[in-house]
């Protein structure tokens, strides 16, 4: 004799227990198909600027996107007024490694301002995420080859990076 038919409490336990189940599948096999590095894509712009040098402050944009667990993304410097600044250009951001452990992710571009050839002219950025601030908030330091670190706050202005941005030269 089939113990549910007999004691339909159990039955109702049974099934339950099934669906409970089933639903800690269902948020496990969604979580582990969620890439990482997601979390760090959008467009990233800082509020403050920066002294690049001992006669330039500069604002950078930031877009980051990933392709597989690996991210990437463009570099733009721009003065006060968000117009591109004299003398710089825009810089692939690549290498872009993250740790989960951390919200935290490295990354490296070419300095987009012309400081130097090869690693001498690499900007490497450490930056961790607050997911929780309004706007999202990625802080941390770029360390330039040439220059020292530069501490920096981005704060999210979007969550998709707009096609025109990735156009880098």
């Amino acid at each position: 004799m089939n113990p549910q038919v007999a004691n339909p409490s159990l039955g109702k336990v049974v099934t339950a227990t099934r669906a409970l189940a089933f639903g800690l599948g269902l948020v496990a096999s969604l979580e582990g198909c969620t890439n990482a590095s997601e979390r760090f894509s959008g467009q990233w712009v800082m509020a403050q600027a920066v002294r690049l040098n001992a006669t330039t402050d500069a604002r950078l944009e930031l877009g980051v996107g990933h392709y597989g667990p690996e991210l990437v993304g463009v570099l733009r410097v721009e003065d006060a007024f968000g117009s591109p600044l004299a003398g710089c250009t825009c810089a692939v951001v690549e290498g872009g490694l993250v740790r989960p452990d951390a919200d935290a992710f490295t990354a490296f571009a070419d300095d987009p301002c012309g400081g130097g050839d090869g690693d001498s002219g690499r900007w490497a950025f450490d930056l961790t995420l607050d997911a929780n601030a309004e706007p999202r908030v990625l802080s941390g330091t770029i360390t330039r080859a040439d220059g020292g670190p530069l501490e920096v706050v981005f704060e999210e202005i979007d969550s998709f990076v707009d096609p025109g941005f990735k156009a880098c030269p």
